[in-house]
């Protein structure tokens, strides 16, 4: 990044090839596992979560990505391109609705639609938790972004079968929606 910052401040590399080069780099960067770009970066991090293998991408570092994430572009983005593919994803969604922050939150419902849009079927159990931490969402209404989001999910959830359905409907009416 520094000598793509110098060709350009030289003129060796005009504005308008900045961009791309940059985000180049930051792709690189993000596969050969340096967080520095995608960290200073909102395009990087969008990069980086469309090219990030799952394969080196543990629970902790994807922890990491939402405390740092700052737009809910980038929740979108890295949920629907990284996030989904990842085989702890389920849990992953179950502990992020539950956590008090903002970005977590919208993180574990944009998860959830993600994975019931893959045809994901939770277990009758992790079901009624599911049902039971959307009408705290929907109840509460802290954040209109976050219960549009967890709202979205229960509807992908809803379209999974008729059990499904019934539990979400339920659900929802009781939450006068």
């Amino acid at each position: 990044l520094v000598l793509l910052t110098l060709l350009v401040v030289r003129g060796v590399l005009g504005e308008e090839g900045a961009y791309p080069a940059i985000a180049v780099a930051c792709g690189v960067s993000a596969l050969s596992g340096g967080l520095v770009c995608v960290r200073n970066a909102p395009m990087g991090r969008l990069l980086a979560a469309m090219l990030m293998p799952t394969e080196a991408f543990d629970a902790e570092l994807a922890d990491l990505w939402v405390e740092q994430m700052q737009f809910e572009e980038e929740a979108e983005c890295t949920t629907a391109h990284l996030f989904a593919r990842l085989p702890y994803a389920s849990a992953k969604a179950f502990e992020w609705v539950a956590r008090e922050e903002r970005m977590f939150r919208l993180c574990g419902w944009l998860l959830f639609s993600a994975l019931f849009k893959n045809k994901m079927t939770p277990a009758p159990r992790d079901a009624r938790e599911l049902m039971d931490q959307a009408r705290s969402e929907l109840s509460a209404v802290a954040d209109r972004r976050v219960a549009a989001a967890a709202q979205r999910a229960v509807m992908h959830f809803m379209s999974l079968g008729p059990e499904q359905e019934q539990m979400g409907d339920a659900m929802l009416t009781a939450c006068g929606l």
